[in-house]
This record gives structure tokens, sequence and C-alpha cells, in this order.
């Protein structure tokens, strides 16, 4: 098997290990609709107890700053008969710098730095999911391509990124949490 398909191959585990985790709510159900008749007594109407919904992600443009860390993937398996050998596991493993900012309109966009080398981040935000694909700044210096998924809470996206060199000879995967700037 080619470095190239072995590539092709990791990135499509890796797209379908992100969407796998990604599920939508149900919009089925109809939603029930506030009371709009005010009550003589000025009490607040019936449902609307002590209980809360949980926080949505804040929605509009909003701005993170964090760090993440990779590993050596080590686990790859190889078909037999197939000549292939990974490179020294070095090089991206370790700590970088990610910066991302999240459009009105749910676009994402950002920069990573660091262990992975330099290069951008561009993909969407779904409800509290943000998905970006990873390449680096410069397309022919061989440098890391992947995937970040993260999940926003509050102030923070808190997520993973898995990431590979474009022949396929390296293989990472890391944490990465970033906290919303204000």
């Amino acid at each position: 098997m080619s470095p190239r398909l072995t590539f092709a191959a990791a990135c499509v585990c890796v797209l379908a290990a992100t969407l796998a985790g990604c599920s939508k709510p149900s919009t089925d159900a109809p939603q029930p609709a506030p009371s709009a008749v005010p009550t003589a007594s000025g009490a607040a109407p019936a449902g609307s107890g002590a209980t809360e919904a949980p926080k949505q992600p804040a929605k509009g443009a909003r701005s993170f700053t964090g760090s993440y860390t990779t590993t050596a993937v080590t686990a790859i398996t190889v078909p037999e008969g197939a000549k292939w050998k990974g490179e020294d596991g070095k090089e991206g493993v370790g700590d970088g710098k990610l910066t991302l900012e999240i459009s009105g309109g749910d676009a994402v966009t950002g920069t990573f730095e660091g262990a992975l080398g330099a290069g951008f981040l561009e993909g969407r935000r779904d409800g509290e999911l943000v998905t970006a694909a990873l390449r680096p700044k410069e397309a022919d210096d061989n440098g890391f391509y992947g995937t970040f998924s993260a999940k926003v809470t509050g102030d923070q996206l808190v997520g993973a990124l898995a990431a590979s060199r474009a022949n396929a000879g390296l293989v990472r995967e890391g944490k990465a949490t970033l906290t919303g700037k204000r």
C-alpha cells in the first residue's frame, strides 16, 4: 500500500470517528409555547419551577486561546506484505498553542503552532460541538494535517486533535483546552 493511500485511509478513519461522536438533538417533539396570558396575582406561570434549562453555548462571534499536547500513535496496523516504515517518532510530540475564532455564522478559523509546526484551522460550530481541519501554513513543507473536535462548555473549549504527516509517516493524537477571551 502506498504511503498516500495509507494516509488517506488514516484520515478517513479519523474523520469517521469524529463524525460518529457527533449527534444532533431530536427536533421531532414540538416545544411547548410559553404562556402569554398574564396572571392576576403576578405569580409566576405554571411550569416555571426552580429547575432551569442547561446553559446553551452563546451564539455570536467568540475568540478562544489555549494549548494542546500531542503524543505518538504507536498502534498502526500495516497489511501483510506492505513495505512501510514510520519515521522517527520525536517530531510532532509535545506542546503547542491554539487560537480559534468562531464567527456569528458559526464558521471556525484559527492557527496553531508548536509541536505540530505552524498551521491553520478551518471548520464549523454546530451547537456546542466545534470541528475543524488542520493544515500546515506551507503546503510543501511535509507538515501535519488532521482534525480538531471540541465541546463548548461555558467559556471553555475542551477537545482532541489527531494529525499525521502528508506522507503518513507520523501519526499524532492529543488533547486541547482553550479559554474564551473577553
